[in-house]
């Protein structure tokens, strides 16, 4: 076996992250691992890329047990790790990023970086990658899904042996992903393995050759891909079988909260016009680069806008800062938590209070009884699992992170709430979750603008779909006429007109 694990725990105060797990890998095999947020996935990958040392266990490479004290030891060995939350130097060039602590030197003694091979190396690494993107371009300037792959192929640069993908592809469009995909089933015919977590079921049928499900720390269930539907990998994930994520019934009221007139952003929004009803969510579907985001973030008042009007509650605004939309009744839990969302090295009792002071106040004086009060009474309504509201956001999992970052827009009770990408790296069972908690609160009236990547949750969650293509609304559809086909036929006929006219 490439890899064996035997028998690992790591326990944190409070709470066992890993209980127990066994598995293995063979050279050329790919073994998706699955689980529930906070399941112990990521930490997995984490001592076996020698960032977490584990409490007992051991770990065999080859045969041989390895005791890994720092990451350096894991690279050593052949091990490289895709984290799930982007790992990129923000301020450095692309090529500087796939070749970070590696970058080769001219022969000549004293001459510095050979800044020339740097360029040409990074580039392979992108053509392998299928990443149309200028070597020399900053990464922090660039699109969310390219930052991913920039990080990926950083990993590969350094030729593994065996590669961890923790939710690799969660930042990328459909095309991306299957480029990526195919990629890695050429790496494994050269004998890579890979451990590959995802929550996408489509992604793990297409490459992986068996599943690990994780449950609490443990293994609740492994077997051959072949050999399992997806019912059966629901309910060794959830312990339960859901039979119905979506909750639809409620009523739609004649009160607008938000109508865009003819609404334009430099270079990438062009007259967008649409409106959001109280009780109404409403959904932007369109390929990655459509504008989704852009829409978003506009209304918002994080992106400028050139022209056009924008109308909450029947009010004309003009928002030139996010907080200003705060003030006026718009909430918004932005596509990239960690740069957009949660407050690091912050607890997760400071990071679901921060946007309610007033709640938390008695006379404009901050309550330390009332936040706790209010804070746990959050986390249980939302299902988010911590041993304590004193934890750092960061020892949370990404899902649970993202269930606080819904719920303290949530506890706001704004008048719309605008989500980008509400449940990327959120498991099947916090997916749920996370559409019930939307679903109490459209049928108390707010509004929703939800942008999502994913044509089944849009389906399933919506009252009413825009399709975007290239920073204009190519097409409205309704709850009864929307499908995955006539989504997808808007947006790629209209890329089509684009680029033939």
């Amino acid at each position: 076996m490439m890899l064996e694990i035997n028998s690992l725990v790591k326990t944190y105060p409070g709470t066992t992250a890993l209980n127990g797990v066994s598995l293995s890998i063979s050279p050329g095999e790919i073994l998706a691992i699955a689980g529930e947020n906070g399941s112990g996935k990521s930490t997995l990958m984490k001592i076996i890329a020698g960032h977490l040392p584990p409490n007992s266990g051991q770990l065999q490479v080859d045969g041989k047990a390895v005791k890994f004290t720092s990451p350096s030891d894991a690279v050593a060995a052949g091990i490289g790790l895709v984290e799930q939350e982007l790992a990129v130097a923000r301020h450095l060039t692309v090529a500087e990023n796939i070749l970070l602590g590696a970058l080769p030197t001219r022969r000549r003694i004293g001459l510095g970086v050979d800044w020339t091979q740097v360029r040409k190396s990074a580039k392979e690494i992108l053509d392998v990658l299928g990443v149309d993107v200028d070597p020399k371009a900053i990464v922090g300037q660039l699109p969310i899904n390219i930052q991913q792959l920039v990080a990926i192929g950083s990993v590969l640069s350094r030729r593994p042996r065996l590669m961890l993908l923790d939710e690799a592809t969660s930042s990328l469009s459909e095309d991306e992903t299957d480029r990526l995909l195919g990629t890695l089933r050429r790496l494994t015919d050269n004998g890579m393995g890979i451990l590959f977590i995802s929550h996408r079921m489509r992604e793990m049928r297409e490459i992986a050759d068996r599943i690990v499900v994780l449950r609490d720390g443990c293994v609740s269930g492994a077997a051959p891909m072949r050999d399992v539907s997806d019912g059966d990998v629901v309910k060794m994930l959830v312990g339960r079988v859901l039979d119905n994520v979506f909750t639809s019934e409620r009523t739609v009221t004649e009160r607008i909260v938000l109508q865009t007139e003819a609404l334009c952003a430099a270079e990438f929004l062009e007259d967008v016009t649409m409106t959001v009803h109280a009780g109404e969510v409403v959904g932007l579907a369109g390929l990655m680069g459509s504008g989704r985001s852009t829409l978003a973030q506009t209304i918002f008042g994080a992106v400028p806008r050139t022209s056009g009007a924008v109308r909450i509650d029947g009010r004309e605004v003009r928002f030139t800062h996010p907080a200003q939309a705060l003030r006026a009744g718009v909430g918004f839990v932005g596509e990239n938590r960690k740069a957009q969302g949660i407050f690091p090295g912050r607890s997760v009792r400071e990071n679901m209070s921060v946007a309610n002071l007033a709640k938390n106040s008695q006379a404009g004086v901050m309550s330390a009884t009332r936040e706790k009060s209010l804070t746990r009474k959050a986390i249980s309504k939302f299902g988010v699992k911590c041993a304590d509201i004193e934890d750092s956001i960061e020892a949370l999992s990404g899902g649970n992170q993202q269930k606080v970052l819904l719920a303290r827009s949530i506890v706001r009770e704004p008048k719309l709430l605008i989500l980008d990408e509400p449940t990327r790296g959120v498991d099947v069972g916090a997916k749920a979750e996370i559409y019930e908690q939307i679903a109490q609160a459209a049928a108390k009236g707010m509004g929703f603008l939800v942008a999502s990547s994913e044509l089944t949750e849009l389906l399933g969650l919506c009252d009413t779909i825009y399709v975007l293509s290239q920073g204009r609304i190519v097409g409205r559809l309704d709850r009864e006429s929307a499908t995955e086909e006539r989504i997808a036929a808007l947006a790629f006929h209209s890329e089509q007109a684009k680029e033939v006219a």
